[in-house]
Formats: structure tokens, sequence, C-alpha cells
């Protein structure tokens, strides 16, 4: 007997062959020869059972038919139950860890939350969950931890801050002494320094302005990042702020170090190193299935989806942060299903903290026939969907930038606190000109918008090209003459300016703005000319 791994589809139609092979002498082949006996009843075999051939070979290449002679077998066919319709469901699997850009953490001088840049990352809600590792300091030998301080004389009552230290291998460290009723009560790290074995042992003198003096043992030392413990970096972190399109801001734990209260990052930095990884959810608002398959002629599988609902990056939502919906949505299967609204794949972390264990996404296939002898077919080996998400957020000030973020504004000359930006190449002109008309189509689905700008290289102009600022047409963006958008299909716009200096060069700009990432506008047809 021979069993297949799965059932193999016969064509209508079309002739088929199997072949029996083997290099060992042990078996035998029956077979029905006209004229000849039948070794089961005793009877004259009179006919073959079927119009099948038969073909023998001594070399398994060259092969010669028998005209007489039918092989003996028994082949088994499926027979599929119609009248049910199975469903067959697929959950997500667990998405590793993204690894960061290079030196993707970024410390500010007198805060305590570091910034993670970390592209789409997919977590824009506070509730978010995030693991970091593999991030690696600026300094190394930082002390972090202390013993007790070892006091000769009497210090007098008080608190003694920024204490400058001796000794050692190491630099820059200083500590913060509290004295209560004559002794010390408390010594803690106010900078971290660095350079340091977790051997040396720390002096300060005269830190009361008297005459007692400490001497300290450095208990650990530590790489840091901006003076922030790296350890406290690569850490696991239930919640985040600040958070932007590509970056989001965590607030390390300094518990576990001998750090004053209160303690913040001691200088401005960017590092972290080109292997530092944070998990993160796979955000998208467009799906396509990739699920091998094989639909014959009476049969067909429809194709339906359970998403994980996120926050855009401006705050638009359908249904309730990371709860999957109940309700399933019939999509399109191996094609692109558009969705009316973010979703996400999420972190294994952000599953089990925020969805009790369960799985963030479901691909759910009905399987139909109308005929016993067949059935879709699916290939499980190499399934997978493709999430596409789409970059546009609506950033007018810099009150709309999260803390941290430098607001750039759509005018200067290199940047856009706005995603969606198109630029043209710059245009030099053979003959000078003295105004610019640009036409375009544009779609402008409601909450989205499209601004126009320009920048023209005047025959005076001393300022490299690449240098100059943008301005606004009609001095916000908008087009000429202003009409409602059609939420269904393109429209032509015109933009105009007129009476500018002579320029000999120009290039547009085109700023797309939206508050949902489902939601975009788009621009076809663009057409620009320099008007004499």
């Amino acid at each position: 007997t021979f069993t297949f791994e799965s059932p193999v589809f016969l064509d209508d139609g079309v002739e088929y062959c199997f072949v029996v092979y083997t290099n060992s002498s042990d078996y035998e082949c029956f077979v029905s020869r006209m004229g000849e006996k039948d070794l089961a009843t005793g009877q004259t075999i009179a006919e073959q059972p079927y119009a099948g051939s038969l073909f023998k070979s001594q070399n398994n290449s060259t092969w010669t038919a028998e005209q007489t002679d039918d092989l003996k077998f028994h082949l088994k066919r499926c027979s599929f139950d119609t009248t049910k319709i199975p469903l067959v469901s697929f959950d997500n699997a667990a998405l590793p860890a993204q690894t960061l850009q290079e030196n993707p953490i970024q410390t500010f001088s007198g805060q305590d939350y570091v910034k993670v840049y970390s592209y789409t990352h997919g977590m824009y809600h506070l509730q978010s969950n995030t693991t970091i590792a593999g991030v690696t300091g600026d300094s190394t030998g930082s002390v972090l931890t202390i013993g007790a301080p070892s006091v000769s004389g009497t210090p007098s009552n008080g608190a003694y801050t920024g204490i400058a230290t001796t000794g050692g291998t190491g630099t820059g460290c200083t500590v913060d002494i509290t004295v209560t009723g004559g002794s010390v009560s408390s010594c803690t790290i106010s900078a971290v320094g660095s350079g340091y074995l977790a051997t040396d042992t720390l002096s300060v003198t005269n830190f009361d302005g008297g005459t007692a003096d400490a001497t300290i043992a450095v208990d650990t030392i530590g790489d840091t990042l901006g003076g922030i413990p790296v350890e406290a970096i690569n850490a696991t972190f239930t919640s985040i702020k600040n958070i932007g399109i590509d970056t989001f801001c965590i607030t390390p734990s300094l518990s576990a170090y001998d750090l004053k209260s209160g303690y913040k990052a001691d200088k401005s930095t960017v590092g972290g190193g080109k292997v530092a990884t944070a998990t993160r959810d796979y955000y998208f608002d467009t799906l396509h299935t990739m699920i091998p398959n094989v639909s014959s002629q009476g049969t067909k599988i429809s194709a339906t989806v359970n998403t994980t609902p996120m926050y855009s990056p401006e705050g638009s939502i359908s249904g309730t942060v990371y709860q999957k919906s109940v309700s399933s949505s019939a999509i399109t299967l191996n094609d692109n299903s558009w969705l009316s609204s973010p979703s996400v794949v999420a972190s294994p972390i952000n599953e089990t903290n925020e969805m009790s264990g369960g799985k963030s996404f479901n691909v759910g296939l009905q399987l139909y026939s109308n005929n016993p002898n067949i059935s879709p077919v699916i290939d499980v080996a190499s399934i997978g969907c493709l999430g596409i998400a789409n970059r546009i957020n609506n950033i007018n000030s810099s009150s709309d930038v999260p803390t941290g973020t430098t607001y750039i504004d759509s005018t200067q000359p290199d940047g856009d606190s706005n995603v969606m930006v198109y630029c043209t190449r710059k245009v030099s002109l053979k003959t000078p000109a003295q105004g610019l008309r640009v036409t375009a189509d544009f779609f402008r689905p409601p909450t989205t918008d499209l601004k126009v700008l320009y920048k023209v290289l005047t025959n005076d102009e001393e300022t490299p090209f690449d240098d100059l600022g943008w301005k606004y047409f009609n001095t916000t963006g908008a087009p000429d003459t202003t009409t409602e958008a059609d939420a269904r299909n393109f429209k032509e716009y015109e933009f105009t300016a007129d009476d500018l200096n002579e320029f000999s060069a120009f290039a547009i700009k085109i700023v797309g703005q939206g508050t949902n990432t489902c939601v975009v506008p788009m621009v076809s047809a663009l057409r620009c000319i320099a008007i004499a």
C-alpha cells in the first residue's frame, strides 16, 4: 500500500499513470492475461477489466507495451462530505523583536526618560508594553552602587550635595551625603562618572565644611548612556509615553541602584550601538494574504479576518485598543483588502499583558464543494500575510509633536514633521521666468488634506538652492479656487504664484496630512509650468 501525504487532484480528461519499480527480487506484481485462468476463481480471462495499458521495462528507461496484460491494483479515492462547510483557522505567529537603527536611544540632560527610535513601531497607545535589549553605553565603569561610608570625625548635620570624590581608577563620580544627629544617615550617587573598578575606594575630604572625612567602597559598576545605566534601559517596560510615528519614550527604573532621589540623565546624547532590539506591534491598514490554494470548478474558498484595533499616530481608532474583534470581516483571498481603521498584530508581550495571552490576528478559511469527488486545497507549508501601513500624520505646529521631538515646519529647507511629503527635483530653466503654475489631480477624502509649496532660485540669489526655504502657494498651500473635495473621485486643482522676481530654477513640494492612516489623499497627473 502506497499512501500519499495529501490527496492528489486528478483533472478530468487527462491520462495518468503510476510506476512500480524495485531493486529487489523479493516482490511480485499480479497481472491478468487474456486467455489464462484467474488464480483466485479458476475462470478463463476473456476480457480486460479496464482500458488502461501495461508497460514493462528491464531498466526503468525503455518500456514495452503488453496488449494482453493488465496490472492488478486497488485505487482508493476521497469522498468528501458536501453537507459540511469546514472552517480552517490560522492565528499569527509570535512576532520577533525588531533590530533598531544604529544608535536608536536618545537621552536628555535633566530628564529621567529616554527616547527610542523604532520605525513605524505600531504602539500608538500609552498602555503598550515593550522589551528593549542589546543597547550599549557611551561610558564604562560608571559607579552604580556603593557601600556605607566610613566617616572620621564628627560631621555637622545637613545635606551636602554634589561632593566630588577622589581615589579609585575613574573620574567624575560625586555623592550626596546627609548627616543627622552627627552621623551619616544617607549617602547616594549624584554623578556616576566613568572608568572605575568594582574594587575601588572613593574618598571625600571635609565634606561638611569642617573636619569630617569619609571613605566609600564601590560595590558595582556598569555601562551608562548619558548617565543612565544601560541595564536599566535593556529591560521590559509596561508603559510608554511621548509617542510619535517612529519614536516613543520609556522611563528606566533606577530603584536597584544607589542613585540620588530624582536622579536624571547628566547629558543629552544619542547612542545605543548597532545591535539594539525592541519588541513592536505590526501596524497595518491594508492586508494581503499569501495562501497557496487550488479551487477547482465546483469548489470555493472564502476568507475572513479578525483583527486587533490600534490608534493611528493621530489618535483615530475604531473599536477598543488591544481587544480583538469578535465579529469577522470578509476579505479577498490573496489580494489587497483595504481596512476602514488601522489594526496591529501585537507583540508577544502585548498579547500576554494586554490580551490575556490570546492571539491578536486570525484568518479563517471556509471550504465549499458541491461534488463529493473534489475539494479545494490549501498549502499550509508556505502560508503568510503582508500587512501594509500607510505613513501619514497631521502636524501643523510645535504643539502637535510629542515632548522631546523637534518640530520642523514644512517651509524649512530640509526635513518636515509631516511624513507624507513629495518633492520634485530641481527644474532649471533656459529662459528666466516670473511665475509658476501647478496643476494636479487630487483625491482628498474627509479628514485629509494636501498642501502645495514651491521655492525658486532668483537671479540675484546667493544662497545655494538646497538651502532655500519653501513657500506656500496662496499663503496656506491651498489651491487658487477652493472647491469641496470629492470623497469618491480625483478632481483637478490649480496653484499659481505670479509676479515673482526673475528665477532660473524651481522645485515643488506636496505635503499630505490625515488623521486616519486607512484614509489617505492621493495625487495624480502633476504638471508644473514656469511662466515668463
